[in-house]
Formats: C-alpha cells, sequence, structure tokens
C-alpha cells in the first residue's frame, strides 16, 4: 500500500514548550507523515503562508503582534485552522468558527490522539468546503450560461437570483429586481395565474408548470416551478413559436375539419340542385367568404356558356357577365377581371351602407375537364395556406359535382334499364334469391374450417404440451414470458415517445419481479456458475417495465464485471429507511478505485476496453435515470478485487412526473 503525502502543518504559537508539544504529537502521527513549520509571530506566518501554502495550520488564540481572528482577517489562509486557545472560552470559540477556523483545541488538556483526529476532521472539512465553493462556482457558471432563464425566489416570493437567459425573456435586468417581491419586480404577472401557481408549487411542495403572456414583449413563457428549499426555483422558456404553430394548427385543424364535414355532407346528397346549393352553402362557411356563386357549363365539352345555377349570401348586386363569361378551358383560371374603366356600363356608385367587395373567381375542373366556376366574395386570401384551402376547396367542389353527375346518369339509367327489363324482373328476383343463398353457404362452409383450424391449434396446445419434460416447458415459458416482457418494454417505450411522461405508477411486487428478472438471466447465470440470493423484498409504486431493466443491468453488471476464476455471487437486499425503501445489490466481482464511483454513472462512460467486458457503457446511467425518475437516488460503495455494492433509494409514494 502507497504511503500517504505528508501533510504541511504551519503551528503559529509564542511558546516554544507548546510548539514542542504539537511537534512532538504530530511526528507521532500514526501512518501520516507531516512536514513541519513554525512561526512565533503572526507577521511571520503570513510570509510562511504566502511561500509555501500549508494543508493545516495551527494558529494560536493570543500572538505578541496580534491576535489570531485578527491573523485569519489579515492572511486569508487557504487551508483548514485549527485554533489554539489556553482556555476552553465558547465565546472564543464560535469567533474562530466564524473568522474561517475549523476547529479549536484547548491547549492545556490537549492529548496526541485529540490532535490527531481533530486535524483529520479539520483537513477533510476544509477540502469539502473547497469542493463545495467549486461546485457552486460551476453550478453558478452553468446557470449563467444555459439558453432557458432561470429565476430564483425566496421563501416571501422576493426575487433572489436570475440568469441573464432570464433577464432577456422578462425585458429586465438583475440588479434592478433583485430582493423585490416578484409582482413589483414584473408588474404585468399581477393579472395572470403565475401567483397562484407560486403559492400553490410552494403550499403543497410540489412542480408545477404555468403558461403565461407577457404583453409587453409579445412572448409567451413556459414556467416550471420547483420547490426549492423553503423557496422555489423557476425556469422559464419562450414557447412563442410553439404557441403560433400549435394556433396555426388548431386553425389549420378546424379548417380541415370543416372541410371534411363539408365534403361529407356534398357527397351525401344525391340530386344535384342540392349538390349545386350546398357547394355556396358551404363555401361561406368553410371559406369565410361573404357570398358565393356557382356557374356550371351549360354543354361541358360543346361550347364554353356558363349558367349560373346557385348562389348564398348577398349575390343581388352581382354582375351578369359573371353568369355568361366566355372561357378559355384550355387554360384554368384563378381569377377572373376584367377593367372596369374600358367599359363602365354597368357601373354604378355605391348604394348608402355598401362596401366595395372582391370577388375571387375559380375553375372547378375534374380531371382536366372543365366543369364550371365557383366564385367567393371577399374571401380571405392572405396566407397560402387560404389560397390552398380555396383550391382544395374548388377540388371537393368538382368531386362532389362530378358524383352528383354520375348518380343522376346513373339513376336515368336505371329508370331506362327497369322499363326495358320488366319482363325479366321475376327471373331476375329468383337469380338473386338464388344467389343470396349461395352467398349464405358460402359463407358458412368457409367459416367452418377456419373453426377447425382454430379447434385444432388449441387441442394441440393442450393436449400435447405436456408431453414435453420439466426443462422444455420452463424453457417454453420462459421463451413466453421473455417475448411478453420485450412486447411491453417496447409498447411502454412506444408510449413514452408518443406522450412525453412514463406508465403510470402501480404497485410492483418486487419479489416477482426478480424472479422474472433471475429467469431472464438463467443462461448468463448458468454460464457464469452465479449463485444470485434475493433477500424478501417489498411492493412498491412505480412503473414495472422500468423496473426490471434497473434490476436487468445492476444483476447483469455483475455477473459481467466478475473475477476470473471465481464464481460471480449476488445478493439483493432492501430494508426501510425513513422515506420509503433502501435497496442494496451486492457482488464479489473486480470492484473500482473510489475515485471512479462517480464517473460510471456518466453516460457512454467506460472504465474498461469493449475487449475485456462488452458494452455501451449506458447501463448505469439509464438506472440513474430510472432511479431518480421515480424520486429516489442511487450511489455505489466498491474496492478493487473484493467488489461493489449498488445502492439506491425508492420513495414509499409514486413521484408525479412534471
Amino acid at each position: 500500500m502507497s504511503r500517504p503525502e505528508p501533510l504541511r502543518v504551519l503551528i503559529v504559537d509564542d511558546s516554544p514548550e507548546d510548539t514542542e508539544i504539537f511537534c512532538r504529537y504530530l511526528t507521532r502521527w500514526p501512518e501520516q507523515p507531516v512536514e513541519l513549520h513554525t512561526a512565533l509571530l503572526g507577521e511571520d506566518a503570513v510570509d510562511i503562508l504566502r511561500a509555501t501554502p500549508p494543508d493545516l495550520l495551527l494558529l494560536d488564540y493570543s500572538l505578541p503582534d496580534m491576535t489570531g481572528l485578527e491573523f485569519l482577517t489579515v492572511a486569508h489562509p487557504d487551508c483548514a485552522v485549527i485554533m489554539l486557545t489556553g482556555l476552553g472560552d465558547e465565546r472564543v470559540a464560535v469567533s474562530a468558527m466564524r473568522a474561517g477556523a475549523q476547529d479549536y483545541l484547548v491547549k492545556g488538556q490537549l492529548k496526541a490522539e485529540d490532535l490527531w483526529r481533530a486535524a483529520a476532521n479539520a483537513v477533510e472539512r476544509r477540502s469539502l468546503e473547497r469542493d463545495l465553493r467549486r461546485e457552486q462556482q460551476r453550478s453558478q457558471a452553468i446557470l449563467d450560461s444555459v439558453t432557458d432563464g432561470v429565476l430564483s425566489l425566496d421563501r416571501d416570493l422576493n426575487v433572489s437570483y436570475l440568469n441573464p437567459a432570464a433577464e432577456q425573456l422578462l425585458d429586465v435586468r438583475a440588479a434592478s429586481i433583485l430582493r423585490q417581491p416578484l409582482e413589483r419586480a414584473l408588474p404585468w404577472v399581477a393579472g395572470t395565474a403565475l401567483l397562484p401557481s407560486l403559492q400553490e408549487a410552494q403550499r403543497d411542495q410540489r412542480t408545477v408548470a404555468q403558461e403565461i403572456h407577457d404583453p409587453g414583449s409579445g412572448r409567451s413563457l413556459e414556467l416550471r416551478v420547483y420547490p426549492a428549499g423553503d423557496g422555489l426555483s423557476v425556469y422559464v422558456a419562450d414557447i412563442t413559436l410553439r404557441v403560433q404553430i400549435q394556433n396555426r394548427d388548431r386553425h389549420a385543424t378546424n379548417r380541415l375539419r370543416q372541410l371534411y364535414s363539408a365534403s361529407l355532407a356534398m357527397n351525401t346528397v344525391l340530386l344535384q340542385a342540392d349538390v349545386q346549393q350546398l357547394i355556396v352553402d358551404q363555401a361561406r362557411q368553410v371559406l369565410g367568404a361573404h357570398a358565393a356563386a356557382l356557374a356550371l357549363y351549360v354543354h361541358p365539352g360543346e361550347d364554353l356558356q356558363l349558367d349560373l345555377v346557385a348562389t348564398a349570401g348577398p349575390t343581388l348586386d352581382l354582375p351578369a357577365p359573371p353568369a355568361r363569361l366566355p372561357l378559355d378551358a384550355a387554360h384554368p383560371l384563378a381569377h377572373v377581371a376584367r377593367d372596369v374603366e374600358a367599359d363602365r356600363s354597368d357601373v354604378a356608385p355605391l348604394a348608402p351602407g355598401d362596401h366595395p367587395g372582391t370577388w375571387t373567381v375559380l375553375p372547378v375542373m375534374q380531371g382536366g375537364r372543365p366543369l364550371g366556376v365557383l366564385g367567393v366574395l371577399d374571401a380571405p386570401l392572405a396566407s397560402a395556406d387560404d389560397r390552398t384551402l380555396l383550391l382544395t376547396y374548388a377540388e371537393l367542389c368538382a368531386q362532389a359535382l362530378d358524383r352528383a353527375t354520375l348518380v343522376e346518369a346513373e339513376r336515368q339509367h336505371r329508370l331506362t334499364l327497369e322499363r326495358r327489363v320488366q319482363e325479366r324482373t321475376a327471373a331476375l328476383e329468383r337469380s338473386n334469391r338464388e344467389l343470396e343463398q349461395f352467398a349464405y353457404v358460402a359463407s358458412h362452409d368457409l367459416k367452418e374450417p377456419l373453426r377447425t383450424v382454430s379447434s385444432f391449434a388449441q387441442l394441440l396446445q393442450g393436449r400435447h404440451g405436456n408431453q414435453l419434460d420439466e426443462r422444455g416447458q420452463r424453457y417454453v415459458t420462459i421463451v413466453i414470458e421473455g417475448a411478453q416482457r420485450m412486447f411491453t418494454l417496447i409498447e411502454d417505450v412506444l408510449a413514452m415517445a408518443r406522450v412525453s411522461h412514463a406508465a403510470s405508477p402501480r404497485t410492483v411486487n418486487l419479489d416477482a419481479l426478480l424472479d422474472d428478472v433471475i429467469s431472464s438471466l438463467e443462461s448468463l447465470t448458468r454460464e457464469t456458475g452465479a449463485q444470485i440470493t434475493v433477500s424478501s423484498l417489498p411492493s412498491v409504486l412505480g412503473d414495472p417495465t422500468q423496473f426490471v431493466q434497473l434490476f436487468q443491468n445492476l444483476i447483469g453488471n455483475a455477473l459481467k464485471f466478475r473475477q476470473s476464476g471465481v464464481p460471480p455471487r449476488v445478493q439483493v437486499s432492501a430494508q426501510a429507511n425513513p422515506d420509503g425503501w433502501q435497496f442494496t445489490v451486492a457482488d464479489n466481482g473486480i470492484g473500482m478505485e473510489s475515485q471512479y464511483l462517480k464517473q460510471v454513472f456518466t453516460i457512454f462512460q467506460r472504465l474498461h476496453s469493449r475487449q475485456a467486458y462488452p458494452g455501451n457503457g449506458i447501463g448505469l446511467s439509464v438506472c440513474q435515470k430510472i432511479v431518480e425518475s421515480h424520486g429516489g437516488r442511487i450511489w455505489l460503495d466498491s474496492t478493487p478485487g473484493e467488489g461493489t455494492s449498488i445502492h439506491f433509494t425508492l420513495p414509499d409514494r409514486p413521484v408525479i412526473p412534471a
């Protein structure tokens, strides 16, 4: 085992006797070498601190040139500090701790073991404080760099922090609103549902999502509120584009629904006159036109003379020409227009209350064959969607008109046929009855062999399934259950991609679930000679599919990362804790160094080559997500060559997804 690095210790004390005692104690520290430096005065100690920063500072409270508290104020040592006092004065201890010391000791009562223990604790505490400060700085940098806004509120809903993204989204400056109540910092939120949502999140200690509109910037914002200690953390995202798309999609959906209803109605009626009138009536509703008119060719394909067949809305002022407009059938028209200045014969002043309007006329064509024209008054044409809707409606009209023509032609043809074949009606009726009987018999005869096939398939399963031995039956059961688990997993994954949150939590019997997991790993267990022991496990609330994946990953890792020549031993256990349950999956595998204990939870992070241990390095990160999505946490401890124990917790109530 490698010898630890020497601990650099600076002793600042004006008493040579006390200094000699401390040096003697420290040099006798078992298994911990030390590098000692001493100083009689605070001024000398400051120089030593700057030249060779120590790991630990033993500082006398009373120095000739300054007190220990003054020294801490002047020097700001970046190391562990233990204040040394002659008397056990609580006020001195509190002052020392506030000034940055990790501990204090009374000289006259000090033993070597006390000094060793206090020194080790102080160094470790200082290291933890340093790590915490770095983590806080890193978290601050992350919050400042994220594109979503982050806003922190204290228990009184005063603004305590907001990152640059939040400043931009909310159009404020942090310096101007910090420590102000939110409703004063952002006055426009007073008329929204945000404040009640914040109070609800704080009262119920649960996540709340709220969409609000900022009237000043015109932005739509999504705010997700999370309880954070005795305050709240608010994440702000700009969803303006999403809301615009949703509104446009909603509008388009409504239009499509109207278009579908119009198409259904036009294809339901049979008479041509009814179809024609329905076309202009629906045009006003679907297209938003003030009026509509339909003109059809008198003799399609022979001449281009139009006849006005149906109108809806205020079309009394419709000029005469649209009813009799000559059209070039070779050139489908998007608009029919004329120069009113060239011919003012039918132009009259507007009557009181009237307003000028725009008629948009477009061809109604079926298969390249012109059927007529549809005119709409003041229909919206501003967007490409409006124009597409107009053209689509014209196509539906053409289909409905063509169908009505065919229906009418078929009706006439049927009447003609009925007159011509009246004498054969009886024969046809007999033929129809025979055909009906044949259809019934044929249907019955076709169903019978299908029933036979189904019945014999069930008989084969029921009567001959027991001819398999116990192993065969177990294999069949494993295959069926494995296929069912895979089907369930695929269905749940597809369901998650569709709704964006996990399956609804339900009670899961983990004893039964572990039986299934171990069965699914039977091949690997047999191959490695593994022994898997499962203590009594509780029933918990959650997603059973994810729990299967969790235990498969953890036990599978225990079997994979085994020691050469040593059969794997895996122990799965659980114990109650105040918040729910703590589970442990322990093995006797290869283990790992302590510096990798957090690294292994990083996705795609591997400690070994794929040649040594196959895999993609995502198993533990998946486990972490599963555990955290259920409101728990996961960690591990490990010793190289002795094995690994993975622990995770699950609450006794389900987590409601955000």
